[in-house]
């Protein structure tokens, strides 16, 4: 968390997946234990939620961020779009220009949320359904970010409405009930290092 303490800047996707997983990634990998989790198959998908929700946060916080000096967006990302990082510090940068990488930044959280569901069976059921509602709460975010703001940050913080967070909740409850009955598949069994050194965020 050092790493938020001054200015930020990051350049490349690689830099943005490494953040997010130590942020959040890992706090999913801790959960595994605090949950009772020892399939080592459960723990790249427990990684995964955490940095699909983190880059949920960013999408959502582009201002906010920008205010207090911190740009999460990639520079790659945003220069090939025409933008600075320095311009969204300023409040300069063009704001569809800005909507097109949030937009491709939550189709990235999309796949880890979609890993993040394939890991859920391996939970314990009481648990499951917990953790299964804050991932659709926090995926309902960047999705009413790309329909109702157009993807636009810029336009300030977006809120759920209650119904639509009940119709979230519906929908988890669903899948908790489909999951229940269905025991996990047999797998191979990757090692947590060997998954971390196939992955962006590997390393230091």
């Amino acid at each position: 968390m050092t790493s938020d303490l001054g200015v930020v800047r990051l350049q490349s996707d690689r830099e943005l997946v490494r953040y997010c997983y130590r942020v959040a990634g890992t706090v999913g990998l801790m959960m595994c234990s605090v949950l009772g989790v020892h399939d080592p198959r459960a723990w790249r998908h427990a990684i995964d939620l955490g940095i699909a929700m983190q880059l949920t946060n960013i999408s959502r916080d582009v201002l906010e961020d920008a205010q207090a000096s911190r740009v999460y967006l990639p520079a790659a990302r945003l220069s090939a779009y025409g933008v600075d990082s320095n311009d969204l510090i300023q409040g300069a940068a063009d704001p569809r220009a800005v909507s097109l990488v949030v937009e491709e930044v939550l189709l990235m959280a999309d796949g880890y949320y979609q890993s993040a569901d394939e890991g859920m069976r391996f939970l314990p059921a009481r648990a499951r359904w917990a953790i299964l509602v804050a991932s659709r709460l926090y995926q309902g975010i960047g999705r009413r970010l790309l329909r109702r703001y157009q993807s636009n940050p810029m336009l300030g913080r977006v809120v759920v409405p209650w119904s639509k967070k009940l119709a979230l909740v519906v929908g988890a409850t669903g899948m908790w009930l489909r999951l229940t009955v269905r025991p996990p598949r047999a797998g191979h069994r990757k090692q947590l290092r060997e998954y971390l050194d196939g992955l962006p965020y590997a390393g230091s």
